[in-house]
Formats: structure tokens, sequence, C-alpha cells
């Protein structure tokens, strides 16, 4: 087998290099699309049903519930998950606090990821019983 190389990986997922796996970064760079986002602008609006899951490679965010403002997400942080998994309304709304970079994958690319890495999914699965409890 192939020594991985992070030169195969997105080069717009370089912020994320410490944070996730070769593994994971390969995933990531195969099934998402990286789009930049304006500060202010929403990601996910509450209540709307989820299509996408988003990780951030660089910047800022803010989670708002009702309003007000819950928490804030950072470089590595993925967001999107339960939705789409549940295939749930948003629980929250978030947006950009500064110019943001994320890692969007749809419903079908988010399924593929899963289930092309064990890794990532792990992590997804620690991410959402994190927020559960």
């Amino acid at each position: 087998m192939a020594k991985f190389s992070l030169r195969k990986v997105n080069k717009d997922l370089k912020p994320l290099s410490g944070l996730y796996s070769e593994e994971e970064l390969a995933t990531i760079s195969k099934f998402g699309t990286i789009v930049d986002i304006a500060p202010g602008q929403a990601l996910f609006e509450e209540g709307q049903l989820g299509a996408e899951v988003a990780i951030i490679v660089a910047g800022q965010a803010k989670i708002t519930k009702g309003g007000v403002v819950r928490g804030h997400l950072h470089t590595g942080d993925v967001v999107g998950e339960a939705s789409v998994l549940n295939r749930a309304p948003r629980a929250a709304s978030v947006h950009a606090v500064t110019i943001l970079r994320i890692a969007v994958l749809d419903v079908d690319a988010f399924a593929q990821a899963l289930n092309n890495s064990q890794v990532f999914r792990q992590r997804i699965d620690e991410t959402m019983q994190k927020r559960a409890a």
C-alpha cells in the first residue's frame, strides 16, 4: 500500500492538519466542497431541515437558539451532523463571525464519508455524544 501524502489532500484543508488524522483529511478532501462564508452570513437556520454538514476549516462561527448565543465554533469543529443523521430540523442557527472557510458535505457525501472512514465516523459519533451530554 502506498504511503499517504498530504500533497494529495485539498490544500485548503491545511489548517486542519494538526486536528484531524491523515485518513480523515483524505476523506474530507474526497467528499467535501470548500466554501467561504462572509461574516454575518448564515450557515444554518434554526428549524430548517438539515441537508448539509459543515467542518470549520478556518474562522469562527456562533451558535444561536431562539436568538440567544449558545456557543462558538472554531477550526476543526463539525456542525449540522445531528440534523442530517436524524433527518430532523436544525436545533439552532449558525452564523459566521469572521470570514469562514468550511468543508461542506451534503447528505449523500456525508453518508459516503462515514462509510469510507471508520476514524471519521468515530469522530462524528464522539461529537454527537459530547453535545448530548
